[in-house]
Order: structure tokens, then sequence, then C-alpha cells
């Protein structure tokens, strides 16, 4: 039984540890695979949507290096976790974390989203 239990903490700390890591640094996104499927899509002219698309992730990933640590870290995580549904993308963290930074701005009597606290 205590060995169960010993089990459970260890592993809540280590998976609490790896959500700190990955919100410490810019995340490794595979967004190739995201900009060919895009391309594909678009049939008029496959290789320079891809080559676009490629270009915009790249610009946003040199943001997000840029500004992470401006950012705040809870903010990091979720958006994190959230870039990396479906296709991954850097243009998708930045945004998430754009939004989060902006909504905290508001006002709190000017919200519509109950229990974001403003800045």
């Amino acid at each position: 039984m205590i060995a169960r239990i010993a089990l459970l903490v260890l592993g809540s700390q280590l998976i609490a540890a790896s959500a700190f890591a990955a919100a410490e640094k810019v995340p490794n996104l595979d967004v190739a695979g995201a900009c060919n499927a895009a391309a594909r899509a678009d049939t008029s002219n496959q290789r320079q949507s891809a080559e676009a698309c490629l270009r915009d992730e790249n610009e946003a990933r040199g943001t997000l290096e840029q500004q992470w640590t401006d950012f705040a870290s809870e903010d990091r995580s979720d958006c994190s976790r959230t870039a990396n549904i479906g296709s991954a993308s850097y243009v998708q963290l930045l945004t998430c974390l754009e939004m989060r930074r902006d909504v905290k701005k508001i006002p709190k009597q000017d919200r519509l989203i109950p229990g974001v606290k403003s800045q």
C-alpha cells in the first residue's frame, strides 16, 4: 500500500516537472507536416504555399523566442498544449499567448469571460 502511494506521488511529481520544463522554453513543433497539408489543399501553387507557411511559422517562432518569458508561465504551459492539438503551429501558439495576455489588460468590469484576472 505504501509503495503504491509512493509511486503515485512520484508519478504526479514527474508529470508536474515535465509540464514546468515545457513552459520554460519555446517547444519544438513539427510544423512542416501542417504546412505541407495546407499546401496540398491549395492546388493553385503548392510549393509557394508550403514555403509561405513555413516562413510564417519560422517568423512566429522567432517572435516567441524573443518574448517567451514575457508571457505568464501558466499561459505558456496551457497554450503549448493547445498548439499540439491537430496540426502543430507556432502561429497558433503565439496567437493563444497574445490573446491571453491581452484579455488580462481589459478592466475586470468590462470582461465577458469570468475568472480571468486583470493585471
